[in-house]
């Protein structure tokens, strides 16, 4: 729901619900029937079309720097170290007036990989697009989980409808993608930055925050600043398409969720239909190994037969 500033600045009740069970890793319960084991299947549903650009390298130096003053060494300016950042574009122009583009969410991410404290910050965006993807599905008896990855989805149709907003915002008015970026930076959202304390001799990261934390190869930054990160937009971009699947079941709000066929290019289709799958089941096999049998009847023979002339007389 947008606010005064045009953005997005509420979730509704309809996807704080399937957002909250995401957060808590509730498992998905609902939506599928008529699997009697272990089945695995692609389901075309709501997700994302993601465009993400090659990663843009600057150089970065995170040494102090050496004065000649009595001060000694002073660390430079606060930098970034780690930033993830969602944004939702609405699609309308205030400047052009005419111009709608559908509604999109932006991406963007920062990290460096640093040897002795310098080294390259990477910036890498990526435009998510309201889509039908084939998610790619385990499912056991009603129990779904998501296999991964899901980040590169197959795309089925993309949205090129037209901005929820088309011909201005009002407060209050519903967006369709606006709740992901609130959520995912609620979720995701991190702007670690690090510093040098030149009184005690010590680098020091500024909000790094419990996401943050997942993505420090090491933690040696306190005295010498060797560390790296790794790139979390994967692990983001299947997040986001995990939640719009769970929201998709959750906007169906039937018993049974199932899919035949949608018209190429279209985002309408029917909720009660059928989707192939492949089922798998434990079955006990069993096997005859006659060998067995006749050394087993060759013991017998030879039992009984040093046990017959015991009854003679």
């Amino acid at each position: 729901m947008l606010g005064r500033i045009d953005e997005p600045v509420v979730l509704t009740a309809q996807f704080a619900q399937p957002t909250k069970q995401y957060n808590a890793r509730n498992p998905i319960r609902k939506g599928f029937q008529g699997c009697n084991g272990s089945c695995t299947a692609a389901v075309p549903a709501a997700g994302f079309s993601v465009n993400c650009s090659v990663p843009i390298g600057t150089p970065v130096d995170y040494n102090p720097i050496i004065s000649n003053d009595t001060k000694g060494s002073i660390g430079p300016d606060t930098q970034p170290i780690f930033t993830t950042n969602l944004t939702w574009s609405s699609g309308y122009s205030h400047s052009l007036a005419e111009s709608h583009s559908p509604e999109q969410v932006i991406l963007t991410v920062g990290y460096p990989n640093t040897t002795n404290c310098s080294g390259t910050f990477y910036t890498t965006t990526c435009t998510l697009t309201e889509a039908v993807v084939e998610h790619q599905i385990s499912l056991i008896h009603e129990t779904i989980s998501l296999n991964s990855p899901t980040t590169n989805l197959t795309v089925v149709a993309i949205d090129n409808s037209t901005s929820d907003v088309v011909g201005g915002y009002d407060a209050g008015q519903n967006v369709t993608l606006g709740g992901f970026s609130l959520a995912g930076n609620d979720l995701f959202g991190a702007n670690t930055s690090q510093s040098f304390v030149g009184a005690a001799g010590l680098y020091q990261l500024n909000d790094l925050d419990t996401f943050a934390s997942q993505y420090v190869v090491n933690f040696e930054f306190v005295e010498n600043c060797q560390y790296t990160w790794k790139n979390p937009t994967d692990d983001i971009l299947s997040a986001l398409n995990e939640i719009k699947f769970r929201t998709a079941i959750s906007a169906a709000n039937i018993s049974t969720f199932s899919i035949i066929s949608m018209p190429q290019g279209s985002l309408s289709f029917p909720t009660n239909i059928s989707i192939p799958a492949l089922q798998t089941s434990a079955q006990n096999l069993y096997a005859s190994h006659f060998e067995f049998l006749w050394g087993a009847l060759a013991v017998m023979a030879l039992g009984i037969a040093s046990v017959l002339p015991t009854f003679n007389g």
